[in-house]
């Protein structure tokens, strides 16, 4: 076993600090939330996730379904392991996370009308954020579980099922005045394995980014589980997401925050939620939102905005955005989001449920040589910028258009409670919405969904030996359609690649001969084109 080329391409000062990620491993481990049970019998609530990690790759999983099931105390994957230095240990880690409320998370357990100033946590960029959901640590906290605590496991599986307790005191964050009605737990972390050996033959461990997964619950028994609106597909993001080249840039799939949240956007979104900003690592300056639907917007439009996107991380690490160039065309939305019967998540008005991004939580930095800061974490002053300007705004952030949005209702720093009030209305779906003028879909010059009439053909595929390149390239597809590429006799898939504009395409990937197709098959919707593989 040896390690990546890639990792071993790095500079030493480099190295000295990341830990390789073996995605090929990832396939040995699903997290698995098995059930939640709901305790109110007295405040504050509990919260019991019962969860297992298990490993798809086991062979007869049917028969022997507990070998099939990840031993988390014991075994090495979720141990620490040490590497040869300058490398550091390598350290698993499991989160059990739960959060409220699905109709826009909030987290909130602050009343309205609580005493402000029991709200102020202290000091600025202690990492304090102001609404995180109750986060559970799955390896030191979870506990085995047997037939009492663990109701309706199988036998067979109890001994590598485990549970964690959450106790939680949620506060409706919305103006009707029904209690809170549906949360979620969430999964996500990493274990470690060995991935290869050092040029004095120590092992080196690393870690294994693992699909994040989350289940909604109820708090009222009577009524269904309902999740959070689904305005985006993990699938078409990793149609640049998938750690190939796009134009001239490397994209990386997705698993971040140290390999630990991987690539499942019903996850982030219960962080990265509207009440929250970066001012838990923030020292000086304006704040940033970190909620999601404004935070991928300027992210995405990192290159083409007028100001730069600049968040502060963990440690007071500054993350300048303003270098991103997106690989494919930026004002087709539906390269990320999804369409239901012909409507697009994108398209105006948002739901009414829509909360706005709080830009500003209130929070005061220390005066110099003072310690005189402090965190406000309560959610009912903090001024927000209103739902759809919030978006629009992540891209188009030039002052004109700013005022363009003011002048159609829009709001920079107002509260959530006056927003409900009707202190200001938002107007865009007048003029942007469905069928109207300036239609989102018209402005943005987006089609609808790939469909048949739309055609797709390879005209070249190419694996060249020295260079250990599959070169597959079309033209005449969609225009700005995302398109796989797999082995046409095993369907397993090669790779995946955005058409332009003009409809043109080409996919890159190094592969080993061996595993060089003798034809390929590429799909775009339901349109599909096979080639056999020429080799040079």
């Amino acid at each position: 076993m040896a390690l990546t080329a890639a990792f071993l391409a790095m500079p030493r000062s480099s190295a000295a600090q990341t830990l390789p990620v073996s995605w090929e491993d990832a396939d040995k481990f699903q997290f698995n939330i098995e059930s939640i049970l709901l305790n109110k019998s007295s405040v504050p609530w509990r919260v019991q996730v019962i969860f297992t990690i298990s490993n798809p790759t086991y062979p007869n999983a049917a028969a022997d379904p507990l070998g099939a099931l990840w031993d988390i105390k014991t075994a090495a994957p979720f141990k620490s392991q040490s590497n040869p230095a300058p490398l550091p240990t390598a350290s698993p880690r499991l989160s059990v996370d739960v959060g409220w409320d699905t109709s826009d998370y909030t987290n909130n357990s602050i009343p309205a009308n609580s005493d402000p100033m029991l709200w102020l946590k202290s000091p600025p960029g202690s990492g304090i954020a102001p609404a995180l959901p109750v986060a559970a640590n799955g390896l030191t906290q979870a506990l085995v579980c047997d037939t009492i605590k663990c109701p309706g496991v199988p036998d067979a599986m109890i001994s590598r099922t485990y549970y964690v307790t959450s106790s939680i005191s949620p506060v409706p964050f919305f103006p009707a005045p029904d209690p809170v009605r549906w949360g979620a737990a969430t999964m996500w972390g990493h274990p470690v394995l060995q991935v290869g050996v050092d040029q004095a033959g120590r092992p080196v461990w690393g870690n294994v980014p693992v699909k994040s997964v989350f289940k909604t619950f109820t708090f009222n028994n009577a009524d269904p589980a309902v999740a959070r609106r689904q305005v985006v597909d993990i699938n078409k993001c990793k149609g640049c997401h998938d750690d190939n080249v796009h134009g001239t840039t490397l994209i990386p799939r997705l698993t971040l925050h140290g390999t630990n949240r991987t690539e499942e956007p019903g996850v982030c979104v219960v962080c990265h939620n509207p009440n929250q900003t970066d001012i838990a690592y923030r020292t000086s300056g304006a704040e940033e939102a970190v909620d999601f639907k404004r935070m991928v917007h300027g992210i995405h439009a990192g290159g083409m905005r007028r100001n730069p996107l600049v968040i502060v991380g963990r440690g007071g690490t500054l993350v300048d955005f303003s270098g991103v160039r997106f690989p494919a065309e930026l004002s087709n939305c539906l390269l990320c989001h999804v369409e239901r019967n012909g409507r697009g998540t994108f398209e105006l008005p948002l739901a009414p449920t829509v909360l706005g991004s709080t830009i500003d939580t209130r929070s005061r930095f220390n005066t110099p040589g003072l310690t005189d800061g402090y965190i406000d974490i309560n959610p009912w002053n903090d001024l927000k910028i209103t739902p759809t300007a919030a978006v629009c705004s992540a891209c188009h952030d030039d002052p004109e258009t700013r005022q363009h949005m003011v002048s159609r209702g829009a709001s920079f720093g107002i509260t959530q409670l006056d927003i409900w009030a009707g202190a200001v209305v938002e107007q865009c779906a007048t003029c942007h919405g469905p069928g109207r003028e300036k239609d989102v879909r018209r402005v943005h010059e987006i089609g609808g969904s790939v469909t048949g009439s739309a055609s797709l053909t390879i005209g070249s595929a190419v694996y060249k030996v020295e260079e250990s390149t599959l070169r597959v390239s079309g033209e005449r597809a969609p225009r700005n359609a995302q398109i796989s590429v797999a082995n046409a006799a095993t369907g397993v898939l090669i790779g995946t690649v955005i058409a332009s504009s003009e409809g043109q395409w080409q996919l890159t990937v190094r592969i080993s001969r061996s595993q060089a197709p003798g034809k390929v098959i590429a799909r775009s919707g339901n349109l599909v084109a096979t080639r056999e593989v020429k080799f040079d």
